[in-house]
């Protein structure tokens, strides 16, 4: 199953190969305060490993990729299936005025909070 991705700055094209979560927090004491006020660092990573057309390699930010298609299927011929069934049938949703859950106009009652919309 191969999945092309695209960077969203250079429309280089890549495949994906899997993508990581770096995590990590430090603290260290400070001059004044030692260990009752130290100083702390935290950081989250999110990246994606991809490799273009020769093998290359590649670990790029989340955000500066996009997917463009799966299995030879561009994304464009997969609109009707992100769907959903509410779209299809042209149902109007609105939001429930005791808890703003969404409810539909054919609804009599809300299924979050069992407020009696009529």
């Amino acid at each position: 199953m191969a999945i092309i991705v695209e960077n969203i700055n250079t429309f280089e094209k890549y495949i994906l190969v899997g993508a990581g979560l770096g995590m990590f927090k430090a603290t260290r004491p400070s001059y004044f305060g030692g260990n009752l006020f130290p100083h702390e660092e935290e950081s989250v990573e999110q990246i994606v490993a991809v490799c273009n057309n020769e093998g290359d390699i590649h670990f790029i930010d989340k955000k500066l990729l996009r997917v463009v298609e799966v299995d030879s299927v561009k994304l464009v011929d997969m609109q009707e299936s992100f769907k959903s069934e509410n779209q299809i049938k042209k149902i109007d949703m609105y939001r429930c005025p005791g808890c703003d859950g969404r409810v539909s106009d054919t609804d009599v009652e809300c299924r979050y909070c069992e407020l009696r919309l009529k």
